[in-house]
């Protein structure tokens, strides 16, 4: 099977697997299973613990981190603790602007976590392939007939890399689907009225689907 054979597979997959943007799962995916593989053979893992102590951690891979040891049992909370001690102690050369080494900066560059470049590299492969498979008609059936669909900033890009006419057509699926959204959310404001007598629904989550899928204006590239 070809490369690219196999990579589509994998797109109608990840469409067809779950609810939401299937750009961001992918990252978070990938970044799960990043800090599994690292933290589950923590001690015979030199280079991830020298990746996690160069340049530290964003707060929000750092809450990732505690999240994932609460809910796998083997990563669990004495590999991350044994982690986090290593790497408060190289954190406290920080302080010292005197102090040489590649730990010698006051605080990292933005960007700089482990976890954020996972999910960067994870990002790019999955929005180049998205803009590339989205122009057939086998991957569009799969996103219009998918619980899937992509966040604002994501669409943008995918949109932007598209020849026209699908380009077009992707807008006007992510129009559908935000719409959707919208009248399930409208619907669960509305069984808040005094007057209503039936029961909120499945529509007591749409807000929380909102929450991952509202954008920000910014016109500098994605990446």
């Amino acid at each position: 099977m070809k490369a690219d054979n196999v990579l589509e597979s994998e797109i109608v997959s990840l469409l067809e697997e779950g609810e939401l943007c299937p750009v961001c799962r992918s990252m978070e995916k990938s970044v799960d299973g990043w800090i599994v593989g690292a933290f589950s053979n923590l001690l015979h893992n030199e280079s991830a613990r020298i990746e996690l102590k160069r340049n530290g951690l964003c707060k929000a891979h750092l809450k990732r981190i505690v999240g994932v040891a609460k809910e796998r049992t083997e990563v669990g909370s004495l590999a991350v603790s044994i982690m986090f001690k290593e790497i408060l102690a190289a954190q406290v050369t920080w302080l010292d602007r005197k102090e040489v080494g590649f730990l010698s900066r006051k605080k990292p560059k933005s960007g700089s976590c482990v976890l954020c470049s996972v999910a960067s590299n994870t990002e790019k492969i999955y929005l180049s392939a998205f803009a590339k498979f989205l122009q057939g008609d086998e991957v569009q059936r799969s996103y219009e007939n998918s619980r899937s669909v992509f966040c604002v900033n994501h669409a943008r890009y995918i949109i932007k890399n598209m020849r026209n006419l699908y380009g077009k057509w992707l807008v006007e699926i992510q129009r559908n689907k935000y719409e959707e959204l919208a009248e399930e959310i409208e619907n669960y404001i509305s069984k808040h009225d005094y007057r209503n007598t039936t029961l909120v629904g499945q529509e007591r989550h749409a807000w929380l689907k909102a929450s991952k899928l509202i954008g920000e204006r910014d016109e500098r590239n994605i990446w």
